[in-house]
C-alpha cells in the first residue's frame, strides 16, 4: 500500500501505524487527485458525514460506491492541509483547509472544516466533516461555469453531528467561537 511510506508520528495503532499518518495519508492521496488511493483508505464498510452549519440533516455517505459518488465531485481541484491534530483512543480529529488548486470559483478561496475520523485496521472506518455556519453558503457558490454546489448525492439522515463533546479545550480545535 502506498500509505506505508508516510512518517509516524505519536497515537498508534494496534498494527504499529500512527494515527495521525492515516490522516497525513489521506491528505496526501487527496492532493495528488489520486481517487483509488484515497477510496483505499477507507474500510469497506466506512461512512462519511458531512455536516454543514448545524442548520440541516447531514448528508451521510455509506460504503464504497456512496464515498466514490461524493469524492468524484470533491476531489478534482481542491486542496487538503490539515491542522491541529488531536488523538483520543481510535480517533482523529482535526482542522482542515481546503482551497481550490485552479479553477477560480467565485466565493470560495478557502473553507475550514472540522474533521474526525475513527481509525480500525489502519484504515479509516468513519469520517464526520463538520463545517461552519458562516461558511456554508460558499459550499453551494456559483462558479464563472455553473453551479458549485457539490452536496446534492447522497442521503440525509436525521439526528446530529456527531461530534464529540470533552472536557476542556483542544488547542486549535475548540477556540473558535464560530462553530
Amino acid at each position: 500500500m502506498r500509505r506505508t511510506s508516510m512518517p509516524l508520528r505519536g497515537g498508534r495503532t494496534r498494527h504499529g501505524t500512527d494515527l495521525v499518518s492515516v490522516i497525513d495519508c489521506f491528505d496526501a492521496m487527496w492532493n495528488a487527485q489520486d481517487l483509488d488511493a484515497v477510496l483505499e483508505i477507507f474500510t469497506n464498510d466506512a461512512t462519511v458525514t458531512v455536516v454543514r452549519g448545524g442548520h440541516e440533516c447531514p448528508r451521510v455517505f455509506i460504503g464504497p460506491e456512496q464515498i466514490r459518488e461524493m469524492l468524484q465531485r470533491w476531489l478534482p481541484g481542491l486542496r487538503i492541509c490539515s491542522r491541529s491534530h488531536y488523538v483520543d483512543g481510535d480517533r482523529v480529529i482535526w482542522v482542515s483547509v481546503a482551497s481550490r488548486d485552479h479553477d477560480h470559483v467565485e466565493g470560495f478561496e478557502k473553507i475550514t472544516a472540522k474533521c474526525e475520523a475513527v481509525i480500525r485496521h489502519d484504515e479509516i472506518a468513519s469520517l464526520t466533516i463538520s463545517f461552519p455556519k458562516q461558511q456554508t453558503t460558499s459550499i453551494g457558490c456559483q462558479t464563472r461555469s455553473g453551479s458549485f454546489n457539490r452536496w446534492e448525492s447522497g442521503s440525509a439522515s436525521s439526528g446530529t453531528s456527531s461530534w464529540p463533546v470533552y472536557g476542556g479545550t483542544r488547542p486549535g480545535v475548540d477556540s473558535d467561537s464560530t462553530w
